[in-house]
């Protein structure tokens, strides 16, 4: 299993909201994945993931920020390794990492943020 973000619609200025969704892989789900890079500079940033806030890195939430304006209704299921995977729990970060090239292997686009 996995979890996928599910965006909610804001203009520009919106705080950045997202539902988190548990899927198996083994089953055909449409969403996209983000490749970006994290950078070394500190959390500053923060979105709301089922309601509760998170401190994200500049360069991810600028990533998240143009995706969701960009965003049609085909596009609106997520994957994104910082946020849908427990990077506090090394057993579940260990598991899940294992399982990237599968997720990105199944998902019907692949954003590219540099």
């Amino acid at each position: 299993e996995i979890r996928l973000l599910k965006i909610h619609p804001g203009a520009w200025s919106d705080p950045i909201q997202y539902d988190i969704e548990i899927v198996s892989l083994a089953k055909r789900h449409v969403y996209s994945a983000l490749s970006y890079v994290w950078g070394t500079t500190p959390e500053s940033y923060e979105i709301y993931v089922g309601g509760v806030g998170h401190a994200v890195k500049p360069n991810l939430y600028t990533a998240l920020r143009r995706i969701r304006a960009h965003t049609k209704d085909d596009i609106s299921t997520l994957w994104v390794d910082a946020l849908c995977i427990d990077q506090s729990n090394t057993r579940e970060r260990n598991h899940q990492v294992a399982l990237v090239g599968e997720i990105y292997s199944k998902c019907v686009q692949c954003f590219i943020w540099l």
